[in-house]
């Protein structure tokens, strides 16, 4: 296939742009209702670093650092840029 398949717009109300954080909410919320069963802790992690990528790509970084910093993902992070990189 040689041609332009689809396109994609982007505009500030992208539903995807509001949908990624609705998401990512969501799975938290999910994930809370194991607690305190120690996967749930670890999959809370990951929940609270993907709504800190939802929030880093709708440009809130603010939020985005918040949330890294309460939850202590530094190393989370670190690994899954190392990952995305390689």
């Amino acid at each position: 296939m040689d041609g332009v398949d689809c396109k994609y717009r982007m505009h500030k109300n992208n539903l995807t742009n509001k949908l990624r954080i609705t998401a990512a909410k969501e799975s938290i919320n999910a994930v809370e209702r194991f607690l305190p069963h120690k996967d749930a802790i670890s999959g809370l992690k990951f929940q609270n670093l993907n709504i800190a990528i939802a929030y880093f790509k709708n440009q809130k970084y603010f939020q985005a650092s918040t949330i890294i910093i309460q939850y202590n993902l530094f190393n989370l992070l670190f690994n899954r840029l190392r990952r995305k990189i390689s």
